[in-house]
């Protein structure tokens, strides 16, 4: 599986194509890989990851790396914890690995979904001038529609001008329905506005690029 992982993986700079993943994203999903030997290894004895076949994993020791997964992490990180697992296994049943099936159904087994969200602080005014002094005209932005508008990196990306004005914002998805419209607080719009004058940009174009002239992309693809 590892090594499936690490031929799929794209070298520094190679454009992004179906089926590849980044170099960071090979090193989370090794790290995770380890994660889960360690904690058969635990269950079962020292060195007894190399002795097992998959006819030997048992729904109980699945669930209990759920388990502990659940009480450390988000529930986000708990479910690709457990994809990684489930990948591995399904890797398992290829011809060159002797064609392993699980004794077990994985869809019968017990769930948990990780620790709750903490509630989340706002910077203070001190903090948020730190910050500021260190951004540019459009990672200030960034800053304020992070605040005021609650976007995170994937809205950011895909948010194109004429999608927010001095009234309001809408990029709701067709599909998704997603709850991304509202009024625009007045420092958002005033900080967009800077930015334009610094960068006119067409309307329905991308509102940010990357300094190469690319679309933004989700940090787990392009840190």
């Amino acid at each position: 599986w590892t090594r499936h992982e690490a031929e799929r993986t794209r070298k520094e700079g190679e454009p992004r194509r179906p089926g590849t993943i980044c170099q960071s994203y090979f090193q989370i999903n090794e790290l995770y890989a380890r994660h889960f030997l360690e904690h058969l290894n635990a269950q079962h004895g020292h060195g007894a990851v190399g002795r097992m076949t998959l006819t030997d994993l048992s729904m109980a020791d699945v669930e209990g790396f759920n388990r502990a997964s659940a009480e450390s992490y988000s529930a986000t990180m708990c479910r690709r914890r457990m994809q990684l697992v489930k990948g591995i296994i399904d890797h398992a049943g290829r011809p060159e690995c002797g064609a392993q099936v699980l004794g077990w159904n994985w869809d019968s087994r017990h769930v948990y979904h990780g620790i709750p969200a903490k509630e989340r602080m706002l910077p203070s005014v001190e903090q948020l001038q730190k910050i500021f002094a260190d951004c540019d005209a459009k990672q200030t932005v960034w800053v304020w529609m992070g605040i005021g508008l609650g976007f995170g990196p994937s809205d950011l990306a895909c948010t194109h001008v004429g999608q927010i004005d001095g009234e309001g914002y809408d990029l709701r998805r067709g599909k998704t329905g997603l709850d991304r419209f509202g009024e625009t607080p007045p420092r958002v719009w005033s900080s967009i506005q800077m930015y334009l004058d610094q960068s006119p940009r067409k309307k329905g174009e991308l509102l940010f690029e990357t300094a190469n002239g690319h679309p933004i992309v989700r940090p787990k693809n392009n840190t």
